[in-house]
């Protein structure tokens, strides 16, 4: 009798899951509009209009000039003065991310006299601190240079200056899944390798024996789980279309993955969550006239899937497309991919959710323009 009493309970437990186990959710920021997206089902959970007047400051997730603090739900974006701007200093605004109402807005200290407007927040999830990386043309004798301001989390209290993580505004950088490093993708493609809560250099990564020599541009595309997508372009000669090569780096054993010469342009090439797959879409190539080069409208529709280990080409999904796309965002799980077809119509812009395991469309959702996508757990 007690074990038939167990059963029926664990039935019961796989049917109906606790309550207290996390579940994946996703915000769809748009300039207006806030979509709570349950990612599970890929149902709307709510969809909340904002009345607090247009967000101001850099508003995209792939530029580090904005951020999301995923535990304290704030959205932080650079901000530079501009004729319809509310400020006249450069900073940052602070807004809440459940209603998108300003919180705070954040002069830089008086102490930066010229700040150029090539600056980076440098925001690692852990710890109490974060930085934001200035050009400052004051710096090095006039020369200019870099330097980290650093701020306190819960007040945005300016702390003073810090050790700098960025050489030069051209470098990019990225966090490990757990906060604690920063991987910084120097202008000779190689990696600097920094703690987060202390700025203080790790070890370096050297990358010129890796990448092929003469190619017409290298860099380093992403980084997951201490794997480093690399690309190069190996076009021919000037005016020929870009041609994307690829291949992972190890950064804890330094083994290289099979090099993928894809023959087209990328437009965003990542890595999935697991660090399993190689995920890309399609720019258009360039065209020649007798005026010179045009671009012309650079939809395709077109989502590379690629093995990391093997190489190989897994599949090639083509969505709906009108005047632009992005990839959204993969969920962590790495098992479905949110993509954005943009038209010039609002009524008719859609997020296409895509099974990327299975390789089909599960669902298709009628949205604003959405700004960036940012997942968590409840």
């Amino acid at each position: 009798m007690k074990k038939t009493i167990i059963l029926i309970a664990i039935v019961i437990f796989l049917i109906f899951p606790s309550s207290s186990y996390p579940k994946t959710f996703a915000y769809l920021i748009a300039d207006d509009e806030i979509i709570k997206l349950d990612t599970v089902t890929d149902t709307l959970v709510s969809r909340q209009k904002t009345t607090v007047g247009d967000l101001e400051g850099n508003l995209s997730l792939e530029d580090p000039g904005c951020v999301v603090d995923i535990k304290n739900k704030y959205l932080i974006t650079l901000y530079e003065p501009t004729r319809t701007g509310t400020e006249a200093r450069p900073g940052f605004f602070v807004y809440d991310l459940l209603t998108l109402s300003k919180i705070k807005f954040v002069p830089y200290p008086a102490i930066i006299k010229d700040p150029a407007m090539m600056d980076k927040i440098i925001y690692p999830q852990l710890g109490s601190k974060f930085y934001i990386a200035i050009t400052d043309s004051t710096l090095n004798n006039g020369q200019g240079g870099m330097s980290n301001l650093a701020y306190e989390k819960k007040t945005f209290n300016y702390l003073g200056t810090t050790s700098n993580v960025l050489n030069k505004y051209i470098e990019r950088f990225f966090f490990s899944e757990d906060q604690t490093k920063i991987y910084v993708d120097t202008p000779e493609s190689n990696i600097r390798i920094y703690d987060s809560q202390t700025l203080q250099l790790v070890s370096t990564v050297d990358l010129s024996n890796v990448f092929n020599k003469n190619v017409w541009g290298k860099d380093i595309e992403d980084i997951k789980n201490r794997l480093a997508l690399l690309a190069e372009n190996v076009k021919i000669q000037d005016y020929d279309n870009n041609n994307i090569a690829f291949l992972t780096y190890n950064i804890a054993d330094a083994n290289t993955t099979p090099r993928v010469i894809s023959g087209i342009e990328i437009r965003k090439l990542l890595l999935t969550p697991d660090s399993k797959k190689i995920i890309f879409n399609e720019t258009k190539p360039t065209i020649w006239g007798s005026k010179g080069m045009t671009k012309s409208a650079n939809a395709t529709g077109r989502i590379y899937i690629y093995d990391v280990k093997t190489g190989n080409r897994l599949n090639l999904i083509t969505l709906p497309t009108d005047w632009s796309e992005k990839i959204l965002g993969i969920r962590p799980a790495s098992d479905k991919l949110y993509y954005e077809m943009y038209s010039r119509d609002p009524s008719k812009i859609k997020l296409f959710v895509v099974d990327i395991v299975n390789y089909k469309i599960l669902k298709t959702i009628s949205v604003p323009d959405i700004n960036f996508m940012v997942f968590y757990e409840e």
